[in-house]
């Protein structure tokens, strides 16, 4: 009888460490992203006026060009799925320059977004944009969709994240004139701030 008495005590032990471990954030993988990250950002796109032609053929069905976006931002993932972030950067549109014309413009955007990290620290992050275009006041412009599929370092302190496939964007300003762009972005992600 007294073996069993101390296995109990035993087994008592380590059933409070379990619970103890599982908490309430137990299976709670947004938490291990919580925090600010200072972000790089390289984009490169297509645009058509009048969009582009259903997978896998893509082609454009509208006038259009190259844009090649680089911006800097930070992000701040809130450890419950939600997130902000806040970019600004300059849009360089290669094309032959003409008199008159000019293929740089700058912008700062406030991007909202949901996320969700699964147990291997890979995530999905998306949302929308909204912001400026061009010197003060600037047009106003709203970008949807945003974000992509990441993975979090081991140590947790940096991710990169990337498009999955060509992301269909709409692109509208404030002048009442939209355009869609297909776009490929990556981005790297260091850890500022817990």
């Amino acid at each position: 009888m007294p073996r069993r008495t101390a296995l109990c005590l035993l087994l008592l032990p380590a059933a409070t460490v379990q619970a103890l471990a599982a908490g309430p954030n137990a299976g709670n993988h947004n938490a291990l992203l919580k925090g600010t990250y200072q972000v790089a950002y390289e984009t490169a796109c297509v645009t058509s006026d009048q969009g582009f032609s259903d997978t896998p053929a893509l082609q454009a069905l509208g006038v259009g060009g190259p844009v090649i976006d680089h911006d800097t931002g930070t992000i701040l993932f809130d450890g419950h799925g939600n997130a902000t972030e806040m970019r600004h950067g300059i849009s360089v549109v290669p094309q032959q320059i003409v008199a008159g014309s000019s293929a740089v413009s700058t912008y700062a955007i406030t991007c909202r977004y949901t996320y969700t990290v699964n147990a291997d620290k890979s995530f999905t992050l998306s949302g929308s944009c909204s912001g400026t275009i061009g010197a003060d006041p600037g047009l106003t412009v709203d970008v949807s969709p945003a974000g992509g599929v990441g993975q979090l370092s081991e140590s947790r302190t940096m991710f990169t994240i990337s498009s999955a496939n060509p992301v269909r964007q709409l692109v509208r300003l404030g002048n009442n004139t939209q355009t869609q762009r297909l776009c490929g972005a990556s981005a790297t992600g260091i850890r500022v701030h817990p």
